[in-house]
């Protein structure tokens, strides 16, 4: 994504997703209208196209041009209907609720052995995560 040792680790809640996706694309040097995507699993990943604007081998290009509030929706729908863990703080005074994590992607052989296809081009993988709010 940046460079190849790059670590970034975002999680929230479903309001702040819009802010991290602008942040991530922002920073990658990725405009918004020059994104793909692909899911795998629980990861809803975000690329970069071609030079040529077409989608990498394993990558889907959006059927209109993509906006960041056009995106937050669509990964919210995703993730709504992904698997979230428990929030494992049942003994706490808080609360939980559903949310994100948002991680770089790295070009990684692991990454290709989870099912993410040419994760060179892929910018961040957005997840399911509980968020857990102490009183």
């Amino acid at each position: 994504m940046y460079s190849s040792n790059q670590i970034l680790d975002i999680s929230g809640s479903f309001r702040q997703l819009n802010k991290a996706l602008k942040f991530a694309l922002d920073f990658s040097e990725n405009k918004e209208s020059d994104i793909c995507y692909q899911i795998v699993g629980n990861k809803y990943c975000i690329g970069w196209l071609l030079s040529d604007g077409e989608a990498p081998k394993g990558w889907q290009k959006y059927p209109f041009t993509p906006s960041v509030a056009i995106i937050e929706q669509i990964i919210m729908s995703e993730l709504i209907k992904m698997k979230y863990e428990p929030c494992g703080y049942e003994w706490g005074d808080g609360s939980c609720s559903k949310g994100f994590r948002m991680r770089c992607l790295e070009d990684s052989p692991e990454l290709e052995d989870e099912g993410i296809e040419n994760p060179f081009y892929g910018i961040v993988s957005i997840e399911p995560y509980t968020n857990y709010y102490d009183k």
